[in-house]
């Protein structure tokens, strides 16, 4: 995975373009004032690649009438990746089309998670949210049924990730539980609410012309909270879909989203991406979220990498899911996301399957390691 702006370095001026570049209406003469000053236009570019943001850059210099003022050949990189991105999406919706009218007959219910969630229920244009898989949550007892409809649709299986399935360039990831617990079962223990009945509150979406569900909007911000934290927020793409999902909320959503966090015992993870949504982006937050618990000096020191441009540090997400847990319910969180089981550790060192449990935790370790003595 891309690790962050930080590695691609951007300067402070070229990050405060591409951070007014990802509102859905940027301002064209803010746009403008900015690329007056002295920027690498070719970094800016790379970076908006990286952290998924090529799109809304594209489409911001486009509707500040100053795409031309970039030469040719950076143009055509910024043009390139965000038809690219359209291209990649359409064929992916079509895909999950074709998947959803096969499961729609089979009355197997599925909720759209993360990116192609976001096309059909929060971004107006197909190319500004890049997309690497379709991911979809179904219940645990269907799941049997999917795969076998995966495999009559000639998906492929992957060896190591076996929720995995692959046609072309087309990738599916099924879930059987929001919370990805059937790779870190105590990942079950985050939530205070069953899955259940998050499943339960999701809402009918349409996908040219087949059903699907979505999370309940607040549901949605809760999850996508957890998936950045879950990748170390390494890519800024996953706070500009916070910032959007919140941009008009008015007080009736806020109180909502305060007493939802609170039901599922998520209070800690609202306040860590609004934290990062109002460093970053200048969000102005309502008064009303005082109730949400203040974060600890270790909390913000190891939010301020991904403020200051960098992913958070490797042990850093085990560390946030944990906190405000307790000992009890965090201990195990923290002790499994670090070392998780054998089959896991398999799929995160593929090419060492023949070594036994304990030769894979002292890799694991190793690794771990050097993550902190590079940072």
């Amino acid at each position: 995975m891309d690790s962050g702006i930080g590695n691609c370095g951007l300067r402070d001026g070229e990050r405060e373009i591409l951070i007014h570049a990802s509102d859905l209406n940027p301002d064209p003469e803010r746009i403008r004032s900015l690329l007056s000053r002295e920027v690498d236009v070719d970094r800016l570019i790379e970076g908006a690649i990286q952290e998924g943001l090529a799109g809304f850059l594209y489409r911001s210099l486009v509707k500040s009438n100053i795409l031309d003022f970039l030469n040719s050949a950076q143009k055509t990189t910024l043009e390139t990746a965000y038809y690219r991105t359209v291209r990649s999406n359409l064929i992916l919706i079509q895909s999950l089309k074709e998947v959803l009218h096969e499961l729609n007959q089979r009355k197997i219910r599925v909720v759209l998670l993360q990116g192609m969630d976001l096309l059909h229920s929060t971004y107006d244009d197909i190319g500004l949210r890049p997309l690497t898989d379709v991911d979809l949550w179904l219940r645990k007892e269907d799941y049997p049924a999917a795969v076998t409809l995966f495999d009559r649709l000639q998906y492929k299986r992957d060896r190591i990730y076996p929720t995995t399935f692959r046609k072309g360039s087309t990738t599916f990831d099924l879930h059987t539980h929001i919370l990805w617990a059937d790779r870190i079962r105590a990942r079950k223990r985050l939530l205070d609410t069953e899955h259940g009945e998050v499943l339960a509150r999701t809402r009918p979406i349409m996908v040219d012309g087949e059903e699907a569900f979505c999370l309940n909007p607040c549901d949605r911000f809760i999850y996508l909270g957890l998936h950045a934290l879950k990748h170390r927020a390494n890519r800024l793409m996953w706070l500009v879909d916070l910032k959007t999902l919140i941009g008009d909320w008015g007080e009736a959503e806020w109180k909502a989203l305060s007493i939802r966090a609170k039901e599922m015992g998520q209070e800690k993870t609202v306040s860590y991406m609004l934290y990062l949504v109002r460093e970053i982006f200048d969000f102005s937050l309502p008064g009303s979220l005082n109730e949400l618990p203040r974060l600890g000096p270790i909390e913000k020191k190891i939010l301020k990498q991904r403020i200051q441009g960098a992913a958070l540090p490797p042990w850093g997400p085990a560390f946030l899911f944990a906190s405000g847990k307790g000992f009890v319910k965090g201990l195990p969180i923290f002790l499994e996301s670090m070392f998780p089981r054998p089959e896991i550790l398999r799929q995160i060192f593929p090419e060492s399957n023949h070594l036994g449990a304990s030769r894979f935790y002292l890799k694991r370790a190793v690794q771990l390691l050097g993550m902190l003595m590079r940072k």
